[in-house]
């Protein structure tokens, strides 16, 4: 392989307080075949050993930044400002790559270069239990939203290698600490050309999975900013879809914020037939 001056693909972890599982993260990521890539470790104000165990391992391919407590969002995108990469993939802290997985995101991206987001499979991993999620088909999606409704694809850290251009265009909400992520791809699905491979590159730990529990304030979660003006049916459906699996975590707030939509029997029909007769 010639070396670049700067590499192909960058690796972006945010960290807060995994202490127990940094490491695996961090060694997921160097013993990779490919080697064109830098790692940025961007410790979010973490309060446990995580930023001494990273500062810990020597690699040159490491950056480190320190920043104090913004979130996940936040994180990521100080990640994206200082990358050089023409490709990122976002790693969260509790999650690993599988060997291999870089080089197979190098091949994909440059197989596909009309592609701005390639979206492959990944492990689920829940205490001593597998799950493995495949992508139902290869190949360039037409309709990103009826694709994410269907589960066709399901784009995400770890498992998924953005085109930094399209990234930095689209940044991180830095005001959501849940759901973030879901936010980031309503906006960024609107533009970009997904292509779904079904090649399986991470394995997901739910068991450290702490950020995705519920908020004591609503406004802190993607859930707290649904919205349906304005959006196409495919869009509107996968909002829907994300109403109707969180709303009994936050009852009082979403009979406040959302007072017509529990009573949206038209929507919820659509929602039950294309989920019964659909694809």
């Amino acid at each position: 392989m010639v070396k670049r001056s700067s590499p192909y693909i960058s690796v972006i972890v945010p960290l807060y307080n995994k202490e127990v599982i940094i490491e695996r993260t961090i060694k997921s990521v160097l013993t990779q075949s490919y080697l064109d890539f830098e790692l940025i470790v961007v410790d979010d104000g973490s309060t446990d050993r995580s930023l001494a165990i990273v500062e810990g391992i020597q690699d040159d391919r490491i950056k480190i930044i320190k920043q104090k407590n913004g979130g996940p969002g936040s994180a990521r995108n100080t990640g994206v400002a200082h990358s050089k990469g023409d490709w990122i993939v976002f790693l969260d802290a509790d999650d690993e790559l599988l060997p291999g997985a870089i080089e197979t995101f190098e091949k994909l991206t440059k197989r596909h270069p009309e592609a701005d987001i390639i979206d492959c499979g990944r492990i689920i991993r829940s205490g001593c239990h597998d799950a493995i999620v495949l992508n139902s088909e290869d190949g360039l999606i037409s309709n990103n939203f009826r694709a994410w409704f269907y589960y066709q694809i399901a784009p995400g850290a770890g498992a998924t290698v953005y085109r930094k251009s399209v990234v930095s265009e689209f940044p991180y909400p830095v005001y959501i600490r849940r759901y973030e992520d879901a936010e980031f791809l309503f906006r960024i699905l609107r533009k970009a050309k997904v292509y779904s491979a079904r090649d399986i590159v991470e394995v997901h730990n739910n068991v450290y999975a702490e950020a995705s529990s519920v908020r004591r304030n609503i406004s802190d979660d993607f859930m707290g900013h649904l919205y349906m003006k304005g959006i196409r049916f495919w869009e509107r459906m996968c909002m829907y879809r994300m109403y109707l699996m969180e709303r009994d975590n936050y009852p009082d707030d979403v009979r406040r914020l959302y007072p017509t939509w529990r009573y949206r029997y038209d929507l919820l029909l659509i929602y039950k037939l294309l989920n019964k007769f659909g694809r």
